[in-house]
């Protein structure tokens, strides 16, 4: 089950349309990596290339989408929660929280220990949280702890 707001698709397609990914690569990334839609890589022969594509970044079509529907309202309160020992992923969501204040969404990032994080995200889920798929060995064994 998703949590409020993102149980919203308009609150989702919102956020996902501030999203650069290409600049999230460079700054979270330093460049060592590639844009991606999915948890599986471009780099692995399970990702699916013939669905590969990208909502284009469009701060305005966000914002017009926000707008309806009192969403800036809920989104005002949007917490995010990140890893703080693990830089790259709070590179990411500080660079996420920027884009998104183009459109007027306000994300606030909390950082706490992985430990804590996981045990947090077991029940009730949170709103938001950033971690990663790509350190584990297999697609199996990166996706199986977030279904």
């Amino acid at each position: 089950m998703i949590a409020p707001p993102f149980n919203d698709v308009r609150v989702r397609k919102a956020l996902a349309l501030t999203i650069d990914k290409a600049a999230i690569v460079e700054l979270a990334l330093f460049g060592q990596g590639e844009p991606t839609f999915s948890p599986i890589p471009p780099s692995h022969p399970y990702f699916n290339k013939v669905a590969a594509h990208f909502r284009r970044l469009n701060v305005a079509q966000a914002k017009k989408t926000v707008g309806r529907g009192r969403l800036s309202e809920r989104l005002s309160t949007c917490r995010c929660r990140f890893p703080q020992e693990r830089e790259q992923r709070v590179r990411l969501g500080v660079a996420v929280r920027d884009m998104a204040r183009a459109a007027g969404i306000r994300i606030n990032i909390e950082r706490g220990a992985v430990r804590l994080l996981y045990g947090q995200c077991r029940r009730p889920r949170p709103r938001c949280m950033v971690d990663g798929y790509f350190a584990r060995p297999t697609i199996d064994t990166a996706i199986y702890p977030f279904y």
